[in-house]
């Protein structure tokens, strides 16, 4: 097994979530809204949510076709390689969801799991799985279940087109977030776009009972 040092700094380097950005940056960027069962369409309009979508399909291909290069006749050279992509998009994933502020926060990382699954289980499962979540969610389903529909399908399509190591390792990444979940007690939360937010505007606020009571 022979690692690409470059390579593979720079695949952890786009797994992980950028850093905190400083005080002064974050009033030029639209602050996310965390909501617990956002609408698709609140979903779809964060760039943010695009952004990890991107990074986790860029990042999990260079560390697993890319940075690490496995020598077929080398006995245990694959398993080798696997679990340290196995432990890498684990702690990836794991720091995607946390959320360390007063207290602490879990995020539902749909789109980044998205991302991975498309390159980790293989184009045509893992294409499946995606496209089945997001054809749920569409049709009206809650946030909520989206990533258990997506391991769920993925499990499915494993089982029609035939498991293998990186598509049982890729049901147990979306199981990740599902069972920090449960362990802490917390709903997974998800970044979504603010109805209310008005960018014109910086004092804009949520119509409150009273003035709609007084417009009337």
């Amino acid at each position: 097994m022979n690692i690409q040092w470059p390579l593979f700094l720079l695949s952890i380097g786009l797994l992980l979530p950028p850093p905190r950005l400083s005080a002064s940056l974050r009033k030029y960027l639209m602050k996310p809204r965390r909501d617990v069962n956002p609408s698709i369409h609140s979903l779809l309009l964060r760039w943010q949510n695009w952004a990890d979508l991107v990074r986790a399909c860029v990042g999990a291909y260079l560390l697993t076709e890319l940075a690490i290069q496995i020598s077929p006749e080398v006995k245990g050279a694959a398993m080798k390689g696997l679990t340290i992509e196995a432990v890498v998009l684990g702690c990836a994933v794991v720091v995607q969801t946390l959320r360390i502020g007063p207290g602490f926060q879990l995020i539902a990382p749909v789109f980044y799991l998205s991302g991975i699954t498309v390159i980790l289980a293989g184009y045509v499962s893992g294409g499946f799985a995606v496209f089945a979540v997001w054809l749920f969610a569409v049709g009206g389903a809650k946030p909520a279940y989206q990533l258990p529909i997506m391991g769920v399908a993925l499990a499915v399509a494993g089982y029609v087109l035939g498991l293998g190591l990186p598509l049982i390792l890729n049901c147990g990444l979306i199981l990740l977030p599902l069972l920090g979940a449960f362990l802490f007690r917390k709903q997974l939360l998800f970044v979504a776009s603010d109805p209310w937010a008005n960018s014109s505007s910086v004092s804009a606020k949520k119509p409150t009972a009273n003035s709609l009571s007084k417009s009337g």
